[in-house]
């Protein structure tokens, strides 16, 4: 890919109504498909944890002490 193609796709990106909250959906859906669950269940929980420590937040998602 050449500058040009990345600036492209750069630009586009930004411009997708759809986020990163998409990607997580995905993980999400492949992940009930594969191992059970409730797809809700299985989304990150972004900006909810009660500290803004990177070490806790990583924790919390996966469902670690």
């Amino acid at each position: 890919m050449d500058l040009d193609e990345l600036a492209l796709w750069m630009a586009r990106d930004r411009e997708s109504p759809l986020g990163m909250e998409r990607h997580d959906f995905h993980a999400a859906q492949v992940a009930a498909a594969v191992g059970g669950g409730k797809i809700v269940d299985l989304m990150p929980k972004w900006g909810q944890s009660s500290s803004d420590d990177p070490d806790v937040m990583l924790n919390d998602l996966m469902g670690g002490p």
